[in-house]
């Protein structure tokens, strides 16, 4: 009997020990699994109850240090609380400010973000600290409820000597130090949960107040815009530029200390290296892969020039040239946005707006150089070579301008600098569209007289961005004369691209619409409706791309995106007929995709699966007509389904067509259901020679509504 009630509390301690316990869990694990193993007549009970207590208390020790540990994170826990509701404090006060401006609020939005991360980062912990100590209470619980049978079971049994009392409070004490377990574990349970709850109520609030960031910052970008701040007729304060050419001294100086840059290195990748290796391992596969595609783009472009495809040759050679600049940008970009890095360390942005700077100067430069060389009469090379100047300029410009505004923000000295810009960049363009319009237009060759009207557009947008931004700074809109020249540069860019993925998709389009050498070719039969579908999908993919392109380029953020979605999936109610815009898109997108698939299916069903099932000719026709013809049908139901038709629309439409069959479509309908009875009876298959009239002739093709003849003079009658 006491054996087995020594086995039955070994069982239990090793049921409930786990590696929650730590060090103490496993010491248990070891000495109850011995108190198991040797339940024999030698054994000594006493003994073995013995060293599970005492392992046991070394588990409640254990506890203990983390109840200890739970309870020290309390003036942690409460710190950043307390930093936490000041910090949106204060941004709330920001944000009911009329003075501030949409860069502070964005820098706000952005601090919010990094404790909105930081919250979320404390919150993973701690839940699966909870997530450990619930399952050590559960266990406990268990344990507790198990142990206590072995000691009624030693109440109960007649004491022979005194060693039943002195077992029966062995136990009692085992029984005491269970529960000590349990209230511990409750108590670090508690305390967690109540760390929890605090730090989501807190993380619900910053939510809630990024909302209403994401409300206010577009507002505030649209009265920025037209705030009018200080002007040429100003004076020109020849103490403020001295104090910002003071601090741009003493910024640049400190930008030469290493202590500088050792902290912005500790906000980028944190006070461990392990980040740093990380980015550093991330960034050099980046680069690797970005080489590969380049060297696949250079080998691609070689056999594109080949098979005369020029333009797709120049685009691929734009990709080539600038795809390592792009692929670093976009991933430091994403590092960025990631890590939470352009409010924690702003020199992150300014890495990436000139890494951008950089590559949108590289491809207009690219494009120069195609232009010219591709230019047979010379007459572009003044043009090309003006726009050279230009864009070396606005890139040493647009670097000296960002690291200043970073460095010493906007004043007085960054205002004088861009009117400087903007009225070298006026007479610039006087003297370009003046040189423009001569050697394009009123030279020797002949134009076309849209060639012409497109040259004339050109030259007066032209002026209209020089002049237009020159004219918002002398009035005092500095700020809609800097976002006019970045959205038109970057507009300048899409429209670059746009225009050589035009021209690559007509190319493509063209060389794939030339006839085949080779007639009754069956796989390129088969893979002509994919080839269309993919050409059909890609120019609504360069629209759509045109559209957002430009959209971003004229500052467009998210929420103008999403705003434009609701736009299209908003419904529009007419009568009884509820449908949005988005549906007419996805109704094309069917439609299209039925085109291809059942002319694809049409050449499978009749050259694949039919061809060898010994079928006549006629049959075999007949059946591909008909799944044709079911075919378009469910596709034509689907697409009006998209749409926005219900069925009672559907059968409302269907009964005033019934209407109509009545009056003026008798004769469509009488050759719909010929049709469909030659497709089914077959009293005329494809193939036969038939006589109309004086006329013989071969049945070639039997359509629901019509029916094709070939005469013996190779004319064809419907």
């Amino acid at each position: 009997m006491k054996n087995a009630l020594i086995v039955l509390l070994a069982a239990s301690m090793i049921l409930f020990s786990r590696p929650e316990h730590g060090f103490a869990a496993q010491e248990t694990q070891k000495a109850v699994s011995a108190a198991a193993a040797n339940p024999g007549p030698n054994a000594n009970p006493d003994e073995s109850v013995e060293k599970i207590l005492e392992v046991e208390q070394k588990t409640l020790g254990h506890l203990q240090e983390q109840l200890a540990s739970a309870q020290n994170l309390k003036e942690t826990v409460e710190r950043e609380l307390d930093a936490y509701k000041l910090q949106m404090s204060i941004h709330g006060n920001l944000l009911l400010l009329p003075t501030s401006d949409a860069a502070d609020l964005e820098k706000a939005r952005n601090d919010q973000k990094a404790a909105l991360h930081a919250i979320s980062t404390r919150l993973d912990k701690l839940k699966e600290k909870q997530g450990a100590v619930e399952r050590l209470h559960v266990q406990t619980k268990e344990k507790y409820a198990i142990d206590d049978k072995p000691l009624t079971a030693i109440k109960a049994e007649p004491g022979k000597d005194g060693s039943a009392a002195k077992r029966r409070r062995q136990f009692e004490t085992l029984l005491q130090v269970i529960s000590d377990q349990r209230e511990t574990v409750e108590k670090t349970l508690e305390t967690y949960t109540e760390y929890i709850a605090r730090l989501e109520q807190t993380r619900e609030a910053i939510l809630a107040l990024m909302g209403r960031f994401e409300q206010e910052i577009p507002i505030r970008k649209k009265q920025d815009l037209l705030k009018r701040t200080t002007g040429p007729g100003a004076t020109i304060g020849a103490a403020s530029v001295r104090d910002e050419l003071g601090r741009l001294a003493k910024q640049a100086a400190l930008l030469m200390t290493a202590a500088f840059w050792t902290q912005q290195m500790r906000a980028v990748w944190g006070p461990g290296t392990f980040s740093f290796y990380m980015f550093a391992f991330l960034l050099f596969l980046v680069y690797l892969v970005l080489l590969r595609t380049r060297r696949f783009c250079s080998a691609w472009k070689v056999g594109l020039v080949m098979e005369s495809r020029p333009r797709t040759g120049r685009t691929l050679h734009l990709v080539e040239r600038s795809l390592p600049l792009f692929g670093v940008t976009l991933f430091l970009y994403a590092y960025a946005q990631a890590r939470l890095l352009f409010s924690a360390a702003p020199i992150t942005q300014v890495v990436v707006h000139v890494l951008s700077v950089l590559l949108f100067c590289r491809w207009a430069q690219d494009a120069l150089r195609l232009w010219s060389e591709n230019d047979a009469t010379c007459a572009a090379q003044p043009l090309v070579s003006r726009l050279r100047v230009l864009i070396a300029s606005a890139r040493i410009f647009a670097i000296v301008y960002i690291a200043a505004a970073w460095m010493i923000g906007q004043g007085t000295l960054l205002f004088w600098s861009r009117m400087l810009f903007e009225a070298a960049f006026f007479f610039w363009s006087l003297s370009f569209w003046k040189t423009f319009r001569f050697k394009l237009c009123d030279g020797p060759s002949t134009k076309s007289r849209w060639t012409v009207l497109l040259i004339s557009v050109s030259v007066g947008l032209g002026y209209i961005i020089a002049g237009g931004g020159l004219l918002a700074e002398l009035a005092g809109y500095g700020n809609f004369a800097l976002h006019w020249y970045v959205s038109w540069g970057r507009s300048v860019v899409v429209l670059l691209w746009a225009g050589l993925l035009f021209g690559s998709l007509r190319e493509v389009d063209a060389a794939s619409a030339k006839p085949s050498d080779i007639q009754d070719d069956a796989p390129k039969e088969k893979a002509k409706p994919v080839k269309w579908l993919l050409f059909k999908l890609s120019w609504l993919a360069w629209a759509g791309a045109l559209i957002l392109g430009l959209v971003f380029a004229w500052g467009g953020t998210q929420t103008i995106v999403v705003a434009l979605v609701e736009g299209l999936t908003r419904p529009i109610q007419i009568g009884n007929i509820t449908f949005n815009l988005a549906g007419f898109v996805y109704t094309a997108v069917i439609l299209l995709g039925a085109h291809a698939g059942i002319r694809l299916l049409r050449n499978l069903v009749k050259n694949r699966i039919l061809s060898d099932s010994g079928l006549e000719p006629g049959i075999r026709e007949s059946i591909t007509t008909v799944t044709s013809y079911v075919l378009w049908g469910l596709a034509i139901l689907l697409s009006l389904n998209v749409l926005g038709l219900s069925t009672t629309s559907i059968a409302v439409a269907l009964g005033a067509l019934s209407i109509g069959l009545g009056f003026g479509l008798q004769n469509i309908f009488n050759n719909f259901v010929s049709g469909l009875i030659l497709l089914i009876e077959r009293p005329v298959q494809v193939g036969d020679v038939i006589q109309l009239n004086d006329t013989w002739g071969t049945v070639t093709k039997i359509n629901v509504r019509s029916t094709l003849v070939q005469t013996f003079d190779n004319a064809s009658l419907i």
